[in-house]
């Protein structure tokens, strides 16, 4: 191929490369991908119904926009992210019961962890999210 075109086809590729729009296009209503699993990248409401592994292999459904209608709170506490109050939660579900979470900060930032026993039904709730011990 000519050394014309090889450049011609590079500066096209870099300038569609270099596009982006105007307004952001909202992906989470299109079938893209088939997610199963919470992870550090996940959101809600996108994440709702997904199922986080913590570290001990423990398995917890989220539910974004939820809160606990009510029950008793073993413990509470600031943590870092949703994914550290579940940790959290996992880690003492032998000694103290815990089997469920509700947080009250963005996923991915500092927030007020509730590690609770389980057992009440869920209610909707703006901002709130739970993660429940399968």
């Amino acid at each position: 191929m000519p050394a014309s075109i090889i450049k011609t086809l590079a500066v096209a590729a870099l300038a569609f490369s270099s596009i982006t729009l105007a307004t952001p296009v909202d992906l989470s209503t299109h079938a893209l991908e088939k997610r199963d699993a919470w992870t550090s990248s996940s959101t809600c409401p996108s994440g709702n119904g997904e199922v986080y592994t913590g570290p001990s292999g423990r398995q917890w459904t989220v539910n974004c926009g939820m809160d606990t209608i009510s029950g008793a709170t073993i413990a509470s506490s600031t943590t870092n992210s949703f994914i550290d109050c579940i940790n959290w939660c996992g880690a003492n579900v032998a000694s103290n019961g815990c089997a469920r979470v509700t947080y009250t900060g963005d996923v991915g930032s500092s927030g007020t962890c509730y590690l609770k026993p389980g057992g009440s039904g869920l209610k909707a709730s703006t901002g709130i999210k739970v993660a429940t011990l399968k």
